[in-house]
Formats: C-alpha cells, structure tokens, sequence
C-alpha cells in the first residue's frame, strides 16, 4: 500500500464518508492533501470527529496508537497527508 492510496482512502472514507460531510455542504474535491482538518480556514473537525478519525485509521490499518491525547489528535490530524504519514510510520513502511 502506497502513500498515495492511504491519503485517498482517509480522504474518502475516513474523513468524507465517515464523517458525512456532504450533510455539511462539503463536497470530496474540497478535501485536499493539505487542508487543514481543525483550524477554521479548513474542515474546522471538533476533537470528536478527530477521535473518530483516529479510532477509523486504527481499525482500517490495524494499528495501534495507543492513548490518545488532544496533543497527539492536534499533531497528526492537521491534515490528509499528516495521518497518512502517521499511518505509514506505524506500519513501518515508506
């Protein structure tokens, strides 16, 4: 599994799908690699929706990152591309 094919996945799924963000307007050509999940310029997520993030990632790439704190949802949840990343070091591929 290549980068390119976790960020897809999250973007759709994880974050669009999951998340039913088209109930909020949102459209998926709106969800970039770099757009912001938290801040407001962004998706604006709530730290409800990055658990839920999270918890999906877990379960979809068996992984597991153990307790989950604000900081660790702030650090890896700022973008697309930020959870692909931790998703890949936890699999421990490139």
């Amino acid at each position: 599994m290549d980068k390119k094919e976790i960020i897809a996945y999250i973007k759709e799924k994880i974050i669009y799908e999951n998340l039913e963000l088209s109930e909020w307007g949102h459209e998926l050509s709106d969800i970039k690699d770099d757009t912001s999940l938290i801040s407001d310029d962004g998706l604006a997520l709530d730290s409800v929706d990055l658990l839920d993030i999270f918890v999906a990632v877990q379960q979809k790439y068996g992984i597991e990152l153990g307790n989950i704190t604000k900081e660790m949802m702030e650090e890896h949840c700022r973008t697309p591309l930020t959870l692909a990343e931790l998703v890949i070091n936890n699999l421990g591929g490139n």
